[in-house]
């Protein structure tokens, strides 16, 4: 069982989670842009990105649906990366886009 999601950086549109691992490897996890207009797409697949709570994980959430290219977002989150995820794990990055 992955360990419950840690809030990051909830500034919309942008909702960054964060599940801890074991491995040294971060891997990037972009959600669904899913099916409710006006609510946050759901994270999904916890236990598949982390193959059970080994790797740690970053969900990057665009709640403009944007599909990560508003103004500015694709920074925002290489910052949130850097600032916020690295200091947990190592530099190595292994990216899975669902």
């Amino acid at each position: 069982m992955p360990p419950a999601l840690q809030d990051l950086c909830i500034a919309p549109p942008l909702r960054i989670h964060f599940s801890p691992g074991k491995e040294d490897t971060l891997v990037v996890c972009f959600v669904g842009v899913g099916t409710v207009r006006h609510a946050p797409p759901a994270v999904e697949m916890v236990g598949s990105a982390t193959v059970g709570g080994r790797y740690p994980v970053m969900f990057v959430t665009d709640e403009s649906r944007s599909w990560l290219n508003a103004p500015g977002m694709a920074e925002r989150i290489v910052a949130e990366a850097m600032c916020g995820c690295l200091p947990l794990c190592k530099e190595n990055f292994d990216f899975l886009s669902m």
